[in-house]
C-alpha cells in the first residue's frame, strides 16, 4: 500500500525530524544514497534510540504520533511503512538450527506485548529456539478475552507485528501458523482470515480466498528473514492440498527461503500425498500432528493434539524427540493455552543437555557423496556418529555463498542422516562444500573436489 501524506502531516513530520534527528544521520543518508527500503533501514536504524529492533521502532513511533490527527490514521500509516521495510532484529536467531519449538497458541495475538517478551525470554533461557503460534486465532464473544485479532483477510495487524518482533528480539524463531483451518471445520468462533464466514469448509479454499491469502503472505515480507511458516493447522478438506501448494509456490516466488510446514489431517492427507512431489519441489516439509512415543515419518515431530503429553511426562517425550534427530514442536494442553506464565515443568525439560559437547571430531568414517541416487539426483549421507546431533538443515556452499538448501529425509543405511538435492552431483562446481551445524552450534564442512564422482569417508573441516 502506498503512503501519501497530507500537506499538514508532511509539515509536522518535517518539524519532528528537525527536532529529533541527529544531523549526522542526514549526512550519512546523503553519502550512502540508499535506494531500496532495506538499504534505507540499514542506513537509519543505527541512529534510532534503543538496543533492540522493538525499542528502536517504539522510539520512532512515539516521536511521529503527534503528526497525525487520529489514532486510526496513525496506525494506517505505520502499518504501511512497516510493510515496506525489511527490518533486521538486533538478536537474530539461527534459522538453520534444529527446530526445538514450544507451541504457545495465543502468543502472537496477546493483547499485552510485555507478556510476549517475558514468555519468549523464559523459553529462550530454557533452551527452546522457536515458538509456534497462530495469527489467526478465533475471536468473538466467549473466546479468549486477552487476545486481539492478529490479521485480517489480507494483512497482518500492527499488534501481531509487535508480538512477532518481540519474539524475534528474544532470539526465538517464530513458526507462524497463518490459517486456522481447525476453527473453520469445527465452526469455533470468528476467524479473522476468512473475511466473511464460509458456508462450507470447501469455501475456505475458494479462488477468492486464495487471492486474499497471497496478499496476506505479501504483508509478511518484512519478516521473511526471521520466520518459518506453517500454512495451516490440521486442514481436513481435500481441497486444502492444492491450496497449500499454491501458497508455497507464491512464497518461494516472493523470495521466502526459510522453512514451510504443513500438517494435513484425515481426508486431506491422501490429497496432499497425491501432490507430494510438487510440494517437495517447493521444499515443503510435513509436520503432521503425531500422537504416541513412536518416531513419526515426517521431518518434524509435532505433538499437536496429543493429550497424553503433560507436565509429568514431558521430559521423557523431549528426550525421545531429541534422540530421533528430528526437529520438533512441543504441544500440550497446558503449554499451548497458557495465558500468564509458562508452567515451570515446561521450562525444565532437559534442553540444556543438548548444548553439551557432541564429541565429534570431523574424522568420523561414513560420509558419502552420492552424485546420482535412486532419484537420479545428489544425496549426501553423514557418518552415523552425526545422527541426532545435527540441525538437519544441511546445505551446499561455494565461494562463500549458499547454493542450495538440502531436503532432509531421515536416518537409514547404517544409521546415517540423508540430505537430498534438486540436481545430480555433476551439476555443482568443483570445490563445492556440504555444510551442517551440530546441536552445540559448531558448523562442519566437507569439500568435494570432483562433484560428479562418488566420494566416501571424507574428513570434515570445523568451521570458524
Amino acid at each position: 500500500m502506498a503512503v501519501s501524506f497530507s500537506k499538514i502531516e508532511a509539515y509536522r513530520l518535517a518539524q519532528i525530524i528537525v527536532d529529533n534527528v541527529d544531523p549526522v544521520l542526514l549526512l550519512a543518508v546523503a553519502i550512502e544514497k540508499p535506494q531500496t527500503p532495506a538499504q534505507i533501514a540499514k542506513a537509519v536504524l543505527p541512529f534510532f534510540r534503543g538496543d533492540t529492533l522493538r525499542d528502536k521502532v517504539a522510539w520512532a513511533v512515539s516521536k511521529v504520533r503527534p503528526a497525525f490527527d487520529s489514532e486510526d490514521r496513525f496506525r494506517l500509516v505505520v502499518s504501511a511503512l512497516l510493510s515496506k521495510l525489511k527490518l533486521k532484529s538486533a538478536a537474530p536467531s539461527d534459522l538453520s538450527a534444529k527446530l526445538r519449538a514450544a507451541m504457545v497458541t495465543p502468543m502472537f495475538v496477546y493483547r499485552d506485548t510485555s507478556l510476549v517478551r517475558s514468555q519468549a525470554a523464559a523459553l529462550k533461557a530454557a533452551g527452546y529456539n522457536a515458538v509456534a503460534s497462530l495469527v489467526d486465532l478465533q475471536t468473538g464473544e466467549g473466546q479468549r478475552d486477552y487476545i486481539v485479532k492478529g490479521r485480517s483477510a489480507t494483512k497482518l495487524t500492527a499488534a501481531a507485528t509487535a508480538n512477532l518482533t518481540a519474539a524475534i528480539d528474544a532470539g526465538l524463531t517464530p513458526v507462524v501458523i497463518i490459517r486456522n483451518d481447525w476453527a473453520v471445520r469445527r465452526k469455533a468462533g470468528s476467524v479473522p482470515s476468512i473475511g466473511g464466514q464460509p458456508d462450507t469448509p470447501a469455501d475456505f479454499y475458494s479462488a477468492t480466498r486464495l487471492r486474499y491469502e497471497k496478499d496476506f503472505l505479501d504483508s509478511l515480507a518484512p519478516l521473511f528473514d526471521h520466520i518459518h511458516i506453517q500454512l495451516s493447522i490440521e486442514p481436513e478438506h481435500p481441497e486444502s492440498a492444492d491450496f497449500a501448494l499454491q501458497l508455497a509456490r507464491h512464497l518461494r516466488a516472493a523470495g521466502f527461503s526459510n522453512r514451510i510446514f504443513i500438517n494435513p489431517y484425515a481426508s486431506a492427507i491422501p490429497a496432499h500425498e497425491s501432490i507430494r512431489a510438487a510440494l517437495d519441489a517447493e521444499r515443503v516439509e510435513w509436520a503432521r500432528s503425531h500422537h504416541g512415543e513412536n518416531t513419526p515419518p515426517d521431518t518434524v515431530w509435532n505433538t499437536d493434539g496429543d493429550t497424553a503429553v503433560n507436565g509429568s511426562n514431558v521430559r521423557s517425550r523431549v528426550r525421545l524427540m531429541e534422540a530421533s534427530g528430528k526437529g520438533w514442536i512441543l504441544w500440550t494442553q497446558s503449554l499451548a493455552n497458557c495465558q500468564g506464565n509458562i508452567p515451570a515443568e515446561y521450562l525444565d525439560v532437559g534442553l540444556a543437555d543438548a548444548a553439551l559437547a557432541t564429541n565429534l571430531t570431523g574424522k568420523e568414517r561414513g560420509f558419502l557423496w552420492k552424485p546420482v541416487s535412486e532419484e537420479k539426483k545428489l544425496v549426501v549421507l553423514l557418518p552415523a556418529a552425526f545422527a541426532g546431533k545435527t540441525s538437519t538443515a544441511g546445505s551446499l556452499h561455494y565461494g562463500g555463498s549458499q547454493l542450495e538448501p538440502a531436503r532432509y529425509t531421515g536416518v537409514a543405511n547404517g544409521g546415517r542422516e540423508h540430505y537430498r538435492f534438486s540436481k545430480p552431483g555433476a551439476s555443482y562446481p568443483a570445490g563445492v562444500e556440504f555444510r551442517i551445524t551440530d546441536v552445540s552450534g559448531t558448523s562442519w564442512a566437507w569439500t568435494i573436489t570432483k562433484p560428479e564422482a562418488r566420494a566416501t569417508d571424507l574428513a570434515a573441516r570445523r568451521m570458524p
